[in-house]
């Protein structure tokens, strides 16, 4: 299994050679040049015992997660988890920024007060999982299950949950804001007090959802089923209807 982190950035052919080797007393229309490459050589040597250290202790968190599928507080930022299949994992608050958990198998887990920005999860698996206070913003989710999972009070700005499984769900007081919910399947989810301001609801299932004091304000349910809904006191003001409608409910 790949664990990937960033790279330094490639340097300058004449400051490689400097690193290389000594050059002698440059000309005195080279000293800026060279204390450049001076500063650069002395960046690259700290990176590069940085970089192996972090490798080094994410390497030994991930053996942990594979021994004992406890791993809380464990930095797993940009490691490549696609595939992986372990119930009951036990990660809460820990960092998964960027992270590859395509396809991944994570029923039952905890995920509270984790850190999965910009990660992928598209395809996971995460029915009964916890994710309350996790910070979602910017993870792609697409098509994944998260049946009767609770995100109550997740942070997911701009999170992609595109065609995702979402069935009875806990999303109360949620943050959701510009987040892609196209073809999902909401039914029966509690979603009192989500933000949904500026979401993409497109041919979502919304039928029998729990969606008091929601804010829905500008968020686009074009063809989205709301059949048997809890709307009372949500916020629709410039939101567009399933009928292609736009609402004027909470307008002033």
């Amino acid at each position: 299994m790949a664990i990937r982190f960033p790279l330094p950035l490639p340097l300058p052919p004449f400051i490689l050679r400097r690193c290389d080797r000594p050059q002698g007393r440059p000309p005195r229309s080279r000293l800026g040049i060279s204390f450049v490459a001076m500063v650069l050589c002395g960046i690259l040597t700290l990176w590069g015992a940085i970089v192996p250290a972090a490798a080094a202790e994410s390497l030994s968190d991930l053996q942990h997660l594979f021994r004992s599928a406890v791993c809380a507080r464990c930095d797993l930022s940009y490691a490549n988890l696609s595939g992986i299949n372990i119930d009951y994992a036990a990660l809460t608050g820990s960092y998964l920024i960027g992270t590859q958990l395509d396809g991944a198998n994570l029923p039952h887990s905890r995920l509270d007060r984790a850190y999965l920005i910009g990660a992928n999860l598209k395809n996971a698996t995460l029915d009964s999982a916890s994710l309350t206070e996790a910070d979602l913003s910017g993870a792609n989710f697409s098509g994944s299950h998260l049946l009767s999972a609770d995100l109550q009070k997740a942070v997911a700005i701009g999170a992609n949950f595109q065609g995702a499984l979402l069935q009875t769900s806990q999303l109360q007081n949620a943050d959701l804001r510009d987040s892609s919910l196209a073809r999902a399947d909401l039914r029966g989810s509690n979603l009192q007090g989500i933000n949904l301001t500026y979401a993409d609801l497109r041919d979502a299932n919304l039928n029998q959802t729990n969606l008091q004091n929601a804010d829905l304000r500008s968020a686009n349910l074009s063809g989205a089923s709301l059949d048997g809904a809890n709307l009372k006191g949500a916020n629709l003001c410039g939101a567009i209807l399933p009928d292609g409608h736009p609402s004027q409910q909470g307008c002033r």
